[in-house]
Order: structure tokens, then C-alpha cells, then sequence
């Protein structure tokens, strides 16, 4: 009779999963650490010490995407837009203009490209914005936009300067349309600085 030969089942490793209890480290939707995992498993959380070190058998793990439905506006007071009346923004192309004199490339300008606003309408918006389009159409203004994270931390800040009104696009109306009303905005900043 042949002994059975003593063979050992190869474990699969589930990065932030412990297989012997199965408690995950960590919350897959935000990558914050299992606050209870001690407490349910009796050891320290590894996760922990992988954040600190950035050390994991997957490093994707560590990265956390920048989702395009997470962003504020803050226009000038004057303006008294409010953040949530921002529907959607696009965020700038920058061209870097170059030439080319004896071999030598040059930098010579940097262009930046239109920013678009869509906006709900609101009668005390618009009355914001043709006040500045008839009195100051050659001031520019300064905003900013803000990228948040899950939790509501700012992880990129765009600040755009002395920025002019190019085109206020105030949308139609129609019996046959119960949609809520938008405003397009087009705006052309002279610069933009991204700070995190």
C-alpha cells in the first residue's frame, strides 16, 4: 500500500484580504485601513505598514484615480455663483510654442487654452454676469477649481488669473422642453497655476 504522499495545498494570496479569517484591510472604495481589524482578527493591521512603507505586493493598490465628478468652482463673491451650480467644466489645453534658430530650440510662449462652464441657470446668476459683461468686460477675474478626493481633501488646485468672458451662451426655450435650464460660459484665461 502507498503512503499517501503529504502534499501542501499552495495558499492564494488576496492582497488586503487575510485568507485565514477573511477580514479585508482595508475599504476598497476609499483605501482607508479596516479600523476594526485588530480588534476582529487579535494582530495588527499589515495594511498599515504597507501605507507607510508604500510597499505592496500590488502597488496599484496604492493608487487612488482622480474621478471627474469630484470638483468645486469658486468663482468671485461678486459673481455669487455657487459651487453646486457648476453642472460640468472642461480644464484647459497649454500649448508650449517653440522655434528653431541656428539649431537651438527656443521656448518662446506658453498659450492657454478656453475654459467652459455649464451652469443651471438662475435669474440672480445671470444678472451677475451681464452686470460684469456691461461694466468691466476687460476686467479678468481670478477663480479657482478645485479635484477632491473621496473624502473631500483638495488633491489639485487650479487657480486661473485675470480670466475674460469670451461667449455667454444662455441657451433656448421651448414649449416642448421641461429640461432645466443651462448657461454656457466660455472663459479665456492669461495663465493657470496647478498647486496640489
Amino acid at each position: 500500500m502507498k503512503a499517501k504522499k503529504n502534499i501542501k495545498k499552495k495558499e492564494k494570496k488576496v492582497v488586503g484580504v487575510n485568507p485565514k479569517f477573511d477580514i479585508p484591510m482595508y475599504d476598497p472604495y476609499t483605501g482607508e485601513p479596516n479600523p476594526h481589524y485588530e480588534e476582529l482578527t487579535g494582530e495588527a493591521n499589515p495594511y498599515v505598514e504597507m501605507r507607510k512603507t508604500q510597499i505592496t505586493e500590488n502597488p496599484l493598490n496604492m493608487i487612488e484615480p482622480v474621478l471627474s465628478n469630484r470638483f468645486l468652482v469658486k468663482f468671485p463673491d461678486e459673481f455669487d455663483i455657487k459651487p453646486f451650480y457648476i453642472v460640468s467644466v472642461n480644464l484647459p489645453s497649454i500649448v508650449l510654442k517653440r522655434t528653431t534658430i541656428f539649431g537651438q530650440t527656443i521656448f518662446l510662449k506658453k498659450e492657454i487654452g478656453e475654459v467652459t462652464f455649464e451652469l443651471m441657470d438662475n435669474s440672480s446668476v445671470i444678472d451677475k454676469i451681464m452686470k460684469n459683461i456691461n461694466t468691466n468686460p476687460n476686467i479678468g477675474l481670478d477663480y479657482e477649481l478645485e479635484i477632491l478626493d473621496p473624502t473631500g481633501v483638495v488633491i489639485e488646485r487650479w487657480k486661473f488669473k485675470k480670466s475674460l468672458i469670451k461667449i455667454v451662451d444662455f441657451s433656448g426655450l421651448s414649449y416642448d422642453n421641461d429640461q432645466f435650464m443651462r448657461i454656457v460660459m466660455t472663459i479665456q484665461p492669461s495663465d493657470v497655476i496647478l498647486t496640489a
